[in-house]
């Protein structure tokens, strides 16, 4: 009782404290829990967290739920009602690789013989030994069956077209991207590759992109991938419109001659196609024509 002006005059200071404006948020809430717990006779509105062992929230979770769990030693004593799942039937299913004989082994003609394999197409790393893992070339093998003597779309070519010129010139390996163009199994589609490197040569005027696919299209058509013609008609697609093509990527001219010029010197063209190409020029500009020219040395 003798404290209880010294307790009204302190909550009188805090109360003049919380009213100043330049208080901080966080002394200002502090009061406001004090000030409140206080009105509520010293009851705090929480119950203070404690730790807690897991049988005290086993027992709290049962009272809030309203059952009651049998001991273990009364437990073992009753059967589980039909359709009861019991812990035996839950471990079961954590480790189904452990079904078939006593000792958890798969048995087989009178011998225990381990097995990883479960319903027949699953496998458990927990018994036998795994399963291989597929190298890159079984993958490759397997994506090359399945597609074998499968028809695309143009509209799939051009995209699966896209789609492995741009894993090539990340990679650089030639041989999976001819292995990429044989599973479009099209011939007529070859003149449309041909066309879309280009492009790609055209958006990719570094010198190592450049390197790339000018290298990519000399191995197409070393390996037969694609034909003369096929490269005659790819390139007439961009030279015809050259002068066009000139005024939104300047270095057009050089670029095309030079793929131009990698095929005539890798023996996979004939020179005759340089002058076809340069004759062929829709071009009153003179200096894309002279610019091609000079490329090609013709």
């Amino acid at each position: 009782p003798q404290a209880v002006p010294l307790v009204e005059s302190y909550f009188g200071k805090l109360d003049d404290i919380s009213a100043e404006p330049q208080l901080s948020s966080r002394v200002r809430f502090i009061i406001k829990d004090v000030q409140e717990l206080r009105r509520a006779k010293w009851v705090p509105r929480k119950e203070a967290i404690t730790q807690k062992t897991i049988s005290e929230i086993h027992a709290e979770a049962q009272a809030e739920l309203g059952i009651t769990v049998l001991p273990d030693s009364l437990a073992k004593s009753f059967a589980p009602l039909s359709g009861m799942v019991t812990k035996a039937d839950e471990v079961q299913d954590l480790l189904p690789s452990l079904r078939g004989g006593d000792s958890g082994w798969e048995i087989s003609a009178g011998k225990k013989s381990e097995s990883n394999i479960i319903d027949g197409s699953k496998y458990s790393a927990l018994v036998g030994e795994a399963p291989p893992v597929p190298t890159r070339e079984d993958k490759k093998a397997g994506d090359s069956a399945s597609t074998s003597g499968k028809t695309f779309t143009p509209e799939e070519m051009e995209k699966k077209t896209k789609s492995l010129i741009t894993e090539y010139m990340s990679s650089a390996d030639v041989a999976e991207a001819l292995l990429c163009v044989k599973e479009l199994n099209s011939q007529d589609f070859m003149p449309k590759l041909v066309e879309i490197i280009i492009s790609t040569l055209l958006d990719n005027v570094t010198p190592t992109g450049k390197d790339l696919l000018i290298k990519l299209l000399v191995s197409l058509r070393k390996e037969d991938a694609i034909s003369e013609g096929d490269l005659s008609k790819g390139l007439h697609v961009h030279t015809d419109l050259l002068d066009d093509l000139a005024i939104d990527v300047p270095l057009a001219p050089k670029l095309i001659g030079d793929a131009v010029a990698a095929c005539i010197k890798e023996g996979v063209a004939p020179a005759a196609l340089g002058q076809e190409l340069h004759d062929a020029i829709d071009s009153e500009d003179d200096y894309v024509k002279e610019k091609f020219r000079s490329v090609l040395g013709i």
